[in-house]
C-alpha cells in the first residue's frame, strides 16, 4: 500500500510518518506547567488541525506531509526553464493529434500547475522527454546514468520507489499516493503518475546520451516473472532480461518517468 502526501496549507509542514491525530505523550502535560496556558485551547488547536488531514479513503493508512505553493518569482523561473525544454524538442516530439503543441498550449493543458512543478522537482534534473500520443507531457530523470542511489537495487524496489500517483480526491484535494501497486479510488481525476521508464518510452528518448556505463530496469509489467533491463549498446538500444524480480547488481539502476495528464483539445 502506498504514501499518501496531500497539498494542504492548513497545518503547515510536519515531520514524515508524524500524525497529529494523537499529540506526543505528556506534551500537553508539560504545557499545563507553563504560565498563561490554557490547555483547552491547546487541545482544541490540536484535534481542528487533525481533523484537517482526514484521509477520505481509510485503506490508505499512511502519514501525510503538506508543500507550499512556491512564490510567483520562481514558478516563472521553473516555467521558463521547461518552456526552453519543451521549444528544444524535434517537431515530432511536440506534436498531438497531428498538431504541433505551443508550450502555451500544453501549459493550459496541465491541470494544476503547482503540483505539476512539484511532482517535476522530485526528478533528478527533471527534464521534458516528448509529448505522448496519449496527450501525456513525459518528463524523466535528465541524468547521464541512473541514480547513484538505486544502483544495486532490484526491479521491484526501483519500481517501489518510483512509484507516484497524483490526483484529486472527492473533496476537491490534491492527494499523492507513494509506492508501488497503487490503489485510488474510482472516479477521481488523476494528474499525474511516475514510475520506471517503459522500454517503448525508452526507446524513444535514448539516443546515446543514457547509460552508456550503466542499465536500467524497465517499467514495463507489473507482476512479471522476469525483469527487462536497458542500456546503450554503443549504436543502438540493448536490452537484455533476469528471470527473478529479485535479482541485483551495481551495475543496474532505474530512470523515473514522470507523465502528466493534458487536457488537450484534439
Amino acid at each position: 500500500m502506498g504514501e499518501v502526501i496531500r497539498f494542504n496549507k492548513a497545518d503547515g509542514e510536519r515531520k514524515k510518518g508524524h500524525r497529529l491525530e494523537v499529540p506526543p505523550r505528556g506534551v500537553l502535560a508539560r504545557l499545563a506547567q507553563v504560565p498563561g496556558v490554557i490547555i483547552s485551547a491547546v487541545r482544541g488547536k490540536v484535534a481542528k488541525m487533525a481533523e484537517s488531514t482526514v484521509m477520505e479513503n481509510p485503506d490508505l493508512k499512511a502519514p501525510e506531509v503538506h508543500e507550499e505553493p512556491l512564490e510567483a518569482e520562481e514558478k516563472e523561473r521553473r516555467l521558463a526553464i521547461l518552456k526552453e525544454q519543451y521549444e528544444a524538442l524535434p517537431e515530432a516530439d511536440r506534436k498531438y493529434c497531428w498538431k504541433v503543441r505551443s508550450f502555451e498550449e500544453v501549459l493550459r493543458a496541465v491541470p494544476n500547475i503547482d503540483n505539476f512543478l512539484a511532482e517535476i522537482a522530485k526528478l533528478e534534473d527533471g527534464k521534458i522527454y516528448f509529448l505522448s500520443v496519449k496527450g501525456e507531457l513525459i518528463i524523466g530523470d535528465g541524468c547521464a546514468e541512473p541514480l547513484e542511489k538505486t544502483l544495486g537495487w532490484s526491479r521491484n524496489e526501483s519500481r517501489r520507489e518510483a512509484g507516484r500517483i497524483s490526483y484529486v480526491d472527492g473533496k476537491g484535494r490534491i492527494t499523492t499516493i507513494k509506492g508501488d501497486d497503487m490503489a485510488i479510488p474510482d472516479g477521481v481525476k488523476v494528474l499525474s503518475e511516475r514510475g520506471l521508464i517503459t522500454i517503448d518510452e525508452y526507446k524513444h528518448v535514448n539516443n546515446g546520451q543514457f547509460e552508456n556505463d550503466k542499465a536500467i530496469w524497465m517499467g514495463d509489467g507489473k507482476k512479471d516473472s522476469v525483469s527487462r533491463y536497458a542500456y546503450w549498446n554503443g549504436i543502438t538500444i540493448g536490452w537484455d532480461v533476469n528471470w527473478q524480480n529479485d535479482y541485483k547488481s551495481v551495475h543496474r539502476g532505474s530512470r523515473r518517468v514522470l507523465r502528466v495528464k493534458l487536457d488537450l483539445k484534439s
